[in-house]
């Protein structure tokens, strides 16, 4: 960007002057004494090294260097009006582009939807969305919002944490396995089954832990037949009959309304985890970004307590 050394204010102050006519009437229209006015104009003058203004007891008149420079200092004042309207249009209305950064397992399951949901609701707003279960720097890299999974409890965090919403896993299977395995009606009945499990950052599940709604806590060693990182996958293989799955239930609520997976011990839990809206800061927040998490707030507890 060009760096003048000029102050833009005096430029402002000037294009005054000549537009009320006088130091006298300027200075009355700004709330600026008469005296200050024409101090500021006279180091003007000096810095540009000309004189602008040919001044007498009754009469202010343009010379040529600041008849030219007026014509600069009116596009001035007016890009400075322009940037002013727009900068108030998008706080009074949800216009503008919001980045946010979503996991891949939360895009498959729900985001990828409501997100489109959102867009069709306020169609001025653009979405910058990255895909990724990295946890990103917010501020470094310029997110607005970010929604991410957690387990039991939250990391330490300089951000704010617009909303948090509880969310269960359990055991789900395809009718067509449990057929072949037989019916399960205690914890200690599926240490022969063979277990489709969630494993992040090379965390190990083993051995399973089941905690009921009384907290009473059971732990099983479990034959695990295939691990993975991808809740899809794991889905897929629960839907082909190779095993039971943990699962939270949002990321698979489609296939148990539909019965193409059912629940295993419905009472009993694998864990419990949050799902979190982040935001870098409280103050400064556009309408576009408090809009999307508004709808957030509204629209994601109902797909991640769908069963």
């Amino acid at each position: 960007m060009l760096k003048i050394s000029t102050d833009l204010n005096d430029l402002y102050l000037f294009a005054q002057v000549v537009q009320y006519r006088g130091f006298t009437a300027a200075g009355a229209a700004l709330g600026m004494p008469k005296s200050r006015l024409s101090r500021r104009i006279s180091q003007l003058e000096a810095q540009l090294g000309v004189r602008l203004l040919q001044r007498n007891t009754r009469n202010l008149s343009l010379t040529d260097a600041g008849s030219r420079l007026l014509s600069h200092c009116e596009t001035m004042i007016e890009a400075a009006a322009a940037g002013e309207f727009a900068v108030k249009q998008i706080l009074a209305a949800p216009v503008g582009r919001v980045r946010i950064s979503i996991p891949v397992e939360l895009s498959n399951s729900i985001l990828s939807k409501l997100l489109a949901d959102f867009l069709g609701l306020y169609p001025r707003i653009t979405l910058d969305v990255q895909v990724t279960n990295r946890m990103v720097n917010l501020l470094e890299e310029q997110f607005d919002i970010a929604v991410r999974g957690v387990g039991d409890e939250l990391e330490s965090s300089n951000l704010i944490q617009a909303h948090s919403y509880h969310t269960d896993w359990g055991l789900v299977a395809s009718p067509e396995y449990m057929a072949q395995h037989g019916e399960i009606t205690d914890p200690q009945h599926i240490q022969n089954a063979d277990f489709l499990l969630y494993t992040a950052c090379s965390k190990q599940m083993q051995p399973l832990k089941l905690t009921n709604q009384k907290s009473e806590t059971v732990s099983l060693s479990v034959h695990t037949k295939l691990k993975s990182d991808n809740f899809q996958m794991l889905k897929q293989a629960a839907l082909s009959g190779l095993g039971i799955a943990a699962l939270p239930y949002y990321a698979c609520a489609e296939e148990l309304n539909h019965t193409s997976l059912i629940k295993i011990l419905p009472n009993w839990r694998t864990r419990a985890g949050q799902v979190v809206v982040l935001f870098p800061s409280k103050s400064g927040v556009l309408p576009a970004v408090r809009y999307l998490l508004d709808f957030l707030k509204a629209e994601l507890p109902k797909k991640l307590t769908a069963n």
